[in-house]
């Protein structure tokens, strides 16, 4: 026969010895110090050479241009109706196809431009690189002079290369006197050039305005499609809403 157990019991049997709990962890305590210091050190990594992220924003006030009648607004406020709002016609123009679309052609954004970074450090010594006289490029570290150290500038104002290359990386090596060399995703030589000429070859052509860097250092270039790039900022990039209900305020972000 099973006796049922006491108040007593059943308070003992819930309870927590402390004691137990603090002999187990401090008989695990370097592996609790070490597994705590490895996250530290890779969250403070990871904070200090991870690549930074911008944001721009900006506010839009679209003014009424149709008169309303007088007293139009108060009977709406009084039936609990509103006019509709001239911001919620502008919000669809200023995402528009056609206002993207100017942006990325005046910008250039179709050609996206990486320098090739040393790994893991590269990019941190880059952003912290502080030049002694403007437009000074950094020397090359540790013998690698393949890597952009910091002040390195590449400005390709047009870029056109076969179907196959569109998405493509292909790469770009600075020579010397402002001479450069463009190889397709296979390492393939496809043209050579010197900036503010135009160049051309194997089927594509490109013209570079601007080429700041130490003789071999390397760049990845990619040719985008421009309606892949419209279609990524309308859908992700960029977001207009208005600010509070009928306010004319547009925060594009």
């Amino acid at each position: 026969v099973t006796m049922p157990l006491t108040t007593e019991q059943k308070h003992d049997d819930d309870s927590i010895d402390l004691h137990a709990l603090l002999g187990t962890l401090l008989d695990r305590k370097w592996l609790i110090i070490a597994v705590t210091l490895i996250f530290f050190i890779v969250a403070v990594a990871y904070c200090t050479l991870a690549t930074p992220v911008y944001q721009a924003d900006a506010l839009v006030q679209v003014e009424q241009t149709m008169p309303t009648l007088p007293g139009m607004n108060d009977l709406a406020q009084t039936l609990g109706t509103s006019t509709s709002s001239q911001a919620a016609t502008e919000i669809p123009l200023i995402t528009s196809r056609m206002v993207v679309g100017k942006a990325v052609d005046d910008y250039r954004l179709f050609i996206d431009i990486q320098p090739w970074r040393f790994p893991l450090i590269g990019g941190y010594l880059a952003r912290h690189y502080a030049p002694d006289q403007p437009g000074q490029v950094a020397p090359p570290r540790f013998g690698f002079s393949r890597y952009a150290w910091g002040g390195e500038k590449l400005v390709v104002d047009k870029l056109e290369v076969p179907d196959a290359l569109l998405g493509k990386s292909l790469s770009l090596r600075a020579g010397q006197g402002g001479s450069y060399s463009l190889y397709d995703n296979h390492g393939e030589l496809m043209l050579q050039g010197t900036v503010g000429q135009a160049a051309s070859g194997h089927g594509a052509s490109m013209l570079v305005t601007t080429l700041k860097a130490n003789p071999g250092t390397g760049f990845d270039i990619v040719r985008l499609r421009r309606l892949k790039v419209i279609d990524r900022l309308q859908l992700k990039d960029i977001d207009a809403q208005e600010q509070g209900k009928d306010s004319g305020i547009i925060q594009v972000t």
